[in-house]
């Protein structure tokens, strides 16, 4: 027998349509796309002069909507990770609070009495200290200390025997101010760097401080310190003890 030859063409009821030659066992095949369920048609057209029933065929189709699943990917778990926090060092400096009243401190040591002296001198050994308290809620700062002492007589070797004394060194609780060798002489001398009082945290907070000299302080005599405030709006402001 023959085998025929010629095209096919499918049509859906939407109007799509699509075309394919027969191939050698008088086969075609194309593809629609179909979106609703309904009918097509495929029409043979011959170029042999062979023939179909009815020169045409049709079906039926449907369409099946695709339910899609859901599928999620898991997120990556979150791993805590610590970074580190700097840790802060604290360095004391020296940025005073502005006060306005600036008399609490002076008025302190002007009413005390006179004797005996809130400037001790040891009986015993090197130093002559002052205890200064601070009653303030805030930094009290001083940027000049004037001591004077009895440097040409200070020690008592025997009686009616002295010998010079010279300041060694200052100190302010931890703070130090070290004199060059072999000591200060004469009678007098002037520190001029800030030194702190700390401030009132607990009552009657207080700073010591401490003049050490190079031989026994046992014969006092005409002895002051004064204090020069910087505490910004007390800069005018000092105080002196004597004994």
């Amino acid at each position: 027998y023959i085998m025929p030859t010629g095209t096919v063409t499918f049509t859906n009821d939407e109007g799509v349509s699509c075309t394919d030659d027969l191939d050698t066992n008088g086969y075609a095949s194309c593809g629609l796309v179909f979106t609703v369920d309904g009918n097509y048609e495929a029409v043979y057209t011959s170029t042999d002069g062979f023939h179909v029933s009815g020169g045409s065929a049709t079906g039926d189709h449907q369409v099946s909507v695709y339910t899609a699943t859901a599928s999620r990917t898991p997120e990556p778990t979150a791993t805590a990770t610590s970074t580190p926090v700097p840790t802060a060092t604290l360095a004391a400096t020296a940025i005073p609070t502005r006060v306005t009243g600036c008399n609490s401190i002076k008025d302190y040591f002007d009413a005390l009495p006179k004797k005996p002296s809130p400037l001790i001198i040891s009986s015993t050994g090197y130093t002559m200290t002052l205890l200064i308290p601070n009653p303030n809620l805030y930094q009290v700062e001083f940027n000049e200390i004037f001591v004077a002492w009895n440097g040409s007589s200070g020690h008592r070797v025997k009686p009616g025997v002295t010998e010079e004394l010279r300041l060694m060194s200052v100190a302010l609780n931890g703070t130090l101010w070290q004199m060059a060798s072999p000591g200060q002489g004469g009678s007098s001398y002037t520190v001029q760097a800030p030194f702190l009082v700390p401030a009132v945290i607990e009552p009657n907070s207080s700073a010591t401080l401490t003049f050490t000299f190079d031989k026994t302080y046992n014969n006092p005599k005409d002895e002051v310190v004064t204090l020069q405030f910087a505490t910004p709006g007390c800069e005018t402001f000092t105080f002196t003890v004597t004994r």
